[in-house]
């Protein structure tokens, strides 16, 4: 009910991440606070917003290239398994960036965003095939009911294509055009 301690909670947690990553996400407690984080990655608060993706990024990330990888990437997967293995996490970020959440939560000049929340995603999921399932399952979840076939099959594609060139400008100009084309479609549903 309250943004702001939303915003501070996640925001302390997230520098836990950064400055003692093996006291936190081994913790019994991390499980809990990340499936908080994937239900609440849906506020429309911009600063709670902010904080939640924030720490769902770093979260995601310490499993992919931080120092301690070996260690905590099975603390991070066994978070995500209590989180309904992720899907929830990615149906809301797709959802956001579908135009279910403001268009300034879409990107940031840092980290924190929608964007950057499903960059991570695609970082931690190793198999093209179990993120273009997550991504299908997403396009095809309630929150993005306003996306039609055409739409879904472009986005994944290239999408899928972007990861492997490892090219983050053209994943972050496809996020953009998809949400661009998804927004329109909403707004014409509307």
């Amino acid at each position: 009910d309250n943004p702001l301690i939303v915003e501070d909670l996640f925001t302390m947690l997230d520098r836990s991440l950064k400055v003692m990553p093996l006291a936190l996400v081994p913790n019994p407690v991390f499980g809990s606070v990340f499936q908080c984080a994937c239900v609440g990655s849906v506020v429309e608060h911009p600063e709670a917003s902010h904080a939640l993706l924030l720490f769902v990024e770093n979260a995601l990330l310490i499993g992919v290239h931080r120092r301690h990888r070996a260690e905590l990437r099975p603390f991070v997967e066994q978070a995500i398994s209590q989180a309904q293995g992720g899907q929830l996490l990615v149906n809301n970020i797709i959802a956001g960036i579908a135009g279910q959440l403001p268009t300034t939560l879409l990107y940031s000049g840092s980290d924190g965003s929608l964007e950057m929340a499903l960059d991570a995603i695609c970082q931690f999921v190793e198999s093209d095939e179990n993120l273009m399932l997550m991504l299908r399952t997403a396009l095809q979840s309630p929150g993005c009911a306003h996306v039609n076939s055409t739409l879904e099959t472009w986005f994944i594609a290239n999408l899928i294509k972007a990861r492997k060139e490892k090219n983050q400008g053209e994943f972050r100009r496809i996020v953009g055009e998809f949400s661009d084309r998804a927004r329109l479609r909403l707004n014409r549903k509307l």
